[in-house]
């Protein structure tokens, strides 16, 4: 949080360094699990469901696209890129193809050392694997898994303060948001504001596990509407400039595919639909009050305004037409 606070450029670049860690750490793991391949270790893959249950699948599948939540990271920086028609689509494409891979080995790799359980019951699965294998490489793995967490953290805060940002400008948050530093050009606002909500869910959510289902939910539900969304201003607005475009079966489908998986959540996992229902529809009050309700009394426009500008002055942001 601190760096994204302070340079972007330092942002990029310790993305960068955590990217290189978190690779060379898997192709470590992958290398050991072909090598126990190659001696034979692969009893673990005859039964490797074993002990599951249909009704924790959806849990499952919640938990196991959450590693994959990065492919929509460019949406919310697509102000930051030069050429996002020919950029953003074979960023998606390779980066998907690239963690479907690398994804895959590296779980076949732990089934060569570790079973289903044992990969259920370990806090950190790359330690476990590197304590059953080879030893020294619990000197190299801890380092690659750490790594490998701030960078994922890093690059939530970076694209969600840039959505944070984004949201301001247009209105649908405060317009503080929309502010960044006339030097480094970060949104400091909205990055705080982010960490802030960030330290208030990890207070009142203690573990971790539901924390991860209840954010994918709430990810999915928004991604869904966001899907119903690009349909409905296909067929209002069909003469609109889009730099981007693809055929509507793939949204169509797209949404079947949520739809399924979001109703059996709600038919198996009750208590985790139900909190992130709830968690949800705490933005409808917030959305209420901050965009619907135009006509606020004036004094709390001058209030507001006193304190926009007090944090303003401190945290030396301005609108993007004032930074030179």
């Amino acid at each position: 949080g601190f760096i994204n606070l302070t340079s972007s450029i330092w942002t990029g670049r310790l993305h960068q360094l955590c990217n290189y860690f978190k690779i060379a750490t898997l192709v470590c793991i992958m290398g050991a699990g072909f090598y126990r391949m190659f001696l034979g270790r692969v009893e673990n893959f005859a039964e490797p469901f074993e002990g599951s249950t249909y009704g924790k699948i959806t849990s499952a599948l919640y938990a196991g696209l959450f590693p994959y939540s990065g492919w929509n990271y460019l949406n919310n920086a697509i102000d930051d890129l030069k050429d996002p028609k020919r950029t953003l689509p074979r960023a998606i494409i390779v980066s998907l193809l690239i963690c479907i891979i690398v994804y895959f080995l590296t779980f076949s790799s732990y089934f060569t050392a570790l079973s289903a359980y044992d990969i259920l019951i370990s806090d950190a699965t790359a330690v476990s694997f590197a304590e059953r294998v080879f030893p020294f490489l619990l000197y190299i793995i801890p380092i690659g898994v750490t790594l490998s967490c701030v960078g994922a953290a890093s690059g939530n805060i970076f694209t969600i303060g840039q959505m944070f940002n984004v949201a301001g400008r247009d209105g649908l948050m405060p317009h503080i948001f929309s502010m960044k530093h006339y030097q480094t050009g970060v949104p400091m606002i909205a990055i705080l504001c982010e960490i802030i909500l960030s330290f208030i869910f990890l207070f009142f959510m203690s573990n971790i596990g539901k924390l991860i289902i209840c954010v994918g939910m709430i990810n999915w539900i928004c991604i869904l509407l966001a899907s119903v969304g690009l349909i409905v201003l296909r067929y209002k607005h069909p003469d609109r400039e889009r730099p981007l475009k693809v055929p509507l079966f793939i949204p169509i489908c797209f949404i079947s595919i949520l739809v399924i998986l979001i109703v059996a959540s709600a038919l198996t996992d009750l208590e985790n639909i139900s909190t992130s229902l709830l968690l949800l529809a705490t933005a409808i009050p917030a959305y209420i009050f901050g965009v619907v309700w135009k006509n606020k009394p004036s004094s709390f426009n001058r209030r507001y305004n006193i304190f926009a500008m007090n944090l303003q002055k401190f945290f030396h942001v301005v609108h993007d037409e004032h930074n030179d």
